[in-house]
């Protein structure tokens, strides 16, 4: 239970302890102390409440604007931590943001190494002779260029070429064929 609400069971505790003393002494309701001067005797009750019901509700009176400013204390650090937690949030969701965008401009400067022109010359290429070339070409425009191909010609190409070359072309392609994983945090 939350500190606030435990507080308000106590005072609703202490009122309904307060009116049931009050309920059991009809002489309190008899003598009032502004008709006749004297304070009545009350005794003690086994609540150990003794109070008129003109002083409870002056005490209810005086404690709910300290009753209201701890509530609003409480909902105030409550909307501070949240907007904590929400702050944290969008930071990480800033940072998943810009590892994708990062991504996304590597995959596409990827895929403009391989201009038209070069995979047209690639295409009507003998594959052991295209197999050399690319073989001489870096990694990352070799496999741009074979992405472009049509698959038959690829994997022709990839055939007459050093296992070596081709597992490393290959595992280019298959890095940029699937999407980059972001850490859940």
């Amino acid at each position: 239970m939350r500190r606030w609400q435990y507080l308000l069971v106590t005072l609703l505790v202490s009122l309904a302890a307060g009116a049931y003393a009050v309920a059991q002494t009809p002489e309190l309701e008899a003598a009032d102390p502004d008709q006749t001067g004297e304070e009545p005797e009350i005794s003690e009750m086994t609540t150990g409440v003794v109070m008129r019901q003109r002083d409870m509700l002056q005490y209810c009176v005086n404690i709910s604007d300290e009753a209201k400013d701890a509530r609003n204390y409480l909902l105030a650090k409550e909307l501070t931590e949240m907007q904590n937690a929400l702050a944290a949030q969008l930071v990480e969701i800033q940072a998943r943001a810009q590892v994708l965008e990062e991504w996304v401009e590597r995959r596409e400067h990827f895929v403009e190494l391989a201009n038209d022109t070069m995979i047209g010359i690639f295409k009507n290429m003998r594959p052991d002779a295209a197999a050399a070339q690319l073989s001489e070409l870096s990694r990352d425009i070799a496999a741009a260029v074979i992405t472009k191909l049509d698959a038959k010609t690829a994997s022709d190409i990839l055939t007459e070429m050093d296992p070596k070359t081709a597992a490393a072309i290959s595992a280019i392609l298959a890095g940029m064929a699937r999407p980059m994983r972001v850490s859940n945090g």
